[in-house]
């Protein structure tokens, strides 16, 4: 079973279906980039807490012009299986 939240890849198809760079998301809203690999990936970061991973996650969907609150729907729940 694939563990990745399923925004998660719907954040990434539309980045790449764009012809959108991680770096250049970076660039323009400054979520670190592991964090935006996580966040497509579906992996969680120690150095970096659920909270402002579910804010680079809107961040990230703001810039791409997703619906941000079904993308957060993916992290909370995400985080609440991990506690």
């Amino acid at each position: 079973m694939n563990d990745q939240p399923i925004k998660g890849r719907i954040l990434k198809e539309i980045r790449e279906s764009r012809g959108i760079s991680l770096e250049t998301i970076y660039n323009e809203t400054k979520v670190p980039l592991d964090a935006l690999k996580a966040i497509e990936e579906g992996y969680t970061i120690r150095s970096i807490s659920p909270f402002y991973l579910r804010g680079f996650a809107k961040i990230y969907a703001r810039y791409l012009d997703v619906d941000v609150n079904k993308v957060i729907e993916d992290y909370i729940a995400q985080c609440a299986l991990r506690a």
